[in-house]
């Protein structure tokens, strides 16, 4: 094994576990946020639907948007690590 694969190695390994800890906690925000929303449809629905609706897409709307962005991004950092990790091993044969 090269210098050159055990760098890619470790960069990816670095990559891989830096893009699933913040997909990860990304995730997490989204299903907090996601909870809350239907928590407040739920009360809303208790009370008698009487708050207006906004016209345009929420904030937790946009919120959520820009989450999901943020889980594909990290998501595609970690699969890019497990691409160097596979790269790596198959030059190493």
């Amino acid at each position: 094994m090269t210098t050159l694969q055990e760098v890619e190695i470790v960069v990816g390994l670095v990559l891989l576990i830096v893009g699933a800890w913040r997909g990860w906690r990304t995730w997490g925000q989204l299903r907090a946020l996601r909870s809350s929303v239907a928590n407040l449809r739920r009360y809303d629905a208790w009370r008698g639907g009487r708050r207006a609706l906004p016209d345009g897409p929420s904030e937790a709307e946009i919120l959520a948007t820009d989450l999901r962005r943020g889980v594909g991004i990290w998501g595609s950092t970690a699969g890019l690590g497990i691409v160097l990790i596979v790269l790596a091993l198959l030059r190493a044969q």
